[in-house]
């Protein structure tokens, strides 16, 4: 990390602190992931009143990684796809130029 790009932030997270040393341009995102993981941690809080704050991480985080996931795949999937479309132009363009 180069020392002009880094900003020094303190994060909450399931009511605890965290300081971090981050990419300035990475600072908004950031706090875009906290607001929305301490919004799951109060969602399944409201939920799961028997649980404790260390099982309400785990859980809003795992929801959050089976959603980043499918998102990757839906990704991945629409990138092959649009890379077989493109093989497909190219081997139609090729077929009525030799003819």
């Amino acid at each position: 990390m180069n020392t002009n790009d880094v900003v020094n932030m303190t994060v909450m997270i399931a009511g605890r602190s965290y300081p971090l040393k981050v990419h300035a341009a990475d600072e908004d995102v950031i706090r875009e992931i906290v607001t929305e993981l301490n919004d799951k941690i109060e969602r399944f809080k409201n939920t799961y009143r028997n649980k404790d704050k260390q099982d309400l991480l785990a859980m809003a985080l795992l929801t959050i990684g089976v959603d980043l996931h499918k998102k990757e795949k839906l990704f991945k999937g629409n990138l092959m796809h649009q890379e077989l479309d493109e093989i497909l132009s190219i081997l139609d363009n090729s077929s009525t130029t030799e003819t």
